[in-house]
């Protein structure tokens, strides 16, 4: 059978910037309920709209840009436009194809070339421009985001999250008080409360997250003993290994997940677990990369493709094992419980 027919694209449509890992209902409307005088203040931050004030601030980010960081600029553009024009021209009919002005393909073959010009030459790579999108959406949403955090997870997403967490907090109780987990992508510290429910000290705890923003928050709201880093994951590096590194609800949105787990397996003590949970399960995922790869360019790993990553010989990965297996997307485990994966080191 022939590609299912498609309108043929007049100009790029727009790639959604909004992404929701966390599954709160009404979320700010919650948090309102117990603290509306710090609902308040949040509001007026964004104008009194979040959605609209947040948009405002993303805008006003990629204007500034430009002037602080033009070959970045220059190529999240290009990369995003690209993008657009690939989503929009993807699974087109050979007819509705044929009906597109060739110079539209010509753009497209440009904007190309001038990307692998600005990689090739080292003055910006892929990782660059995926960390550029993520520092500009997340900055823009972190008061906000901050605020909603405390507000309880949707149905049994709670109930998910808290037995992935105890599954992180075990080897860190084990230790006892020289204890430590990492949090990766910790955003706005919103795992801490939990993490603390599950036994695990505030002294104990370090999260790492791409926006300065975030991490600015999280500051607020749990500085003088979380310990919270502004940072490329890839580039984190800290004096004292960890007994767990946690990936709550986000190896998705990192650019390469082989390369952050093989990271995170060289932050590991012996005998200390890498864990990959999200509540909403990898279907979720799937959707929300659908919806929006320039924020989530990855589908969580397959078992397959976690088996395949520690029999590869002289990676970080080698030394550990599957102890908890994750379901695959849309099958019964993933729907009943979410995704959880639980990599242990075997020394």
């Amino acid at each position: 059978k022939g590609k299912k027919q498609k309108n043929a694209p007049s100009s790029t449509p727009n790639v959604n910037t909004n992404t929701n890992t966390n599954a709160k209902a009404n979320s700010f409307q919650s948090a309102a309920k117990s603290n509306p005088k710090e609902a308040k203040r949040i509001l007026k931050l964004y104008n009194g709209d979040v959605q609209k004030g947040t948009m405002e601030r993303i805008s006003k980010a990629r204007a500034d840009l430009p002037f602080t960081d033009p070959a970045l600029a220059e190529a999240m553009t290009l990369y995003e436009d690209e993008t657009r024009w690939q989503i929009s021209t993807r699974d087109l009919d050979v007819f509705t194809e044929a009906s597109i002005p060739p110079n539209l393909f010509e753009a497209s073959k440009r904007r190309v070339e001038r990307l692998e010009e600005l990689q090739n030459s080292g003055i910006v790579t892929q990782r660059d421009v995926h960390n550029g999108f993520q520092r500009v959406i997340w900055d823009a949403s972190a008061d906000a985001r901050g605020f909603r955090s405390g507000a309880e997870l949707i149905g049994d997403m709670q109930t998910r999250l808290n037995d992935a967490l105890v599954t992180a907090a075990e080897p860190v109780l084990t230790a006892g008080k020289d204890g430590r987990i990492l949090d990766v992508g910790c955003g706005t510290g919103s795992l801490v409360p939990e993490l603390e429910r599950a036994g695990i000290g505030r002294g104990q705890i370090v999260g790492v997250d791409i926006s300065n923003d975030m991490v600015r928050v999280a500051l607020e709201k749990y500085g003088g003993r979380v310990r919270f880093v502004a940072s490329d994951f890839l580039e984190f590096d800290d004096e004292l290994k960890f007994d767990t590194v946690l990936f709550g609800m986000s190896l998705q949105d990192l650019p390469d997940p082989i390369e952050a787990l093989n990271k995170a397996a060289t932050l590991v003590k012996p005998n200390g677990r890498i864990v990959i949970a999200h509540p909403q399960g990898a279907s979720h995922v799937l959707m929300q990369r659908r919806n929006n790869i320039l924020m989530v360019p990855n589908a969580l790993p397959t078992l397959e493709d976690l088996k395949d990553m520690i029999t590869v010989a002289g990676t970080s990965l080698e030394r550990f094992r599957i102890v908890a297996e994750p379901g695959n997307p849309g099958d019964a485990v993933d729907e009943k419980h979410g995704y959880l994966a639980v990599l242990e080191a075997t020394e």
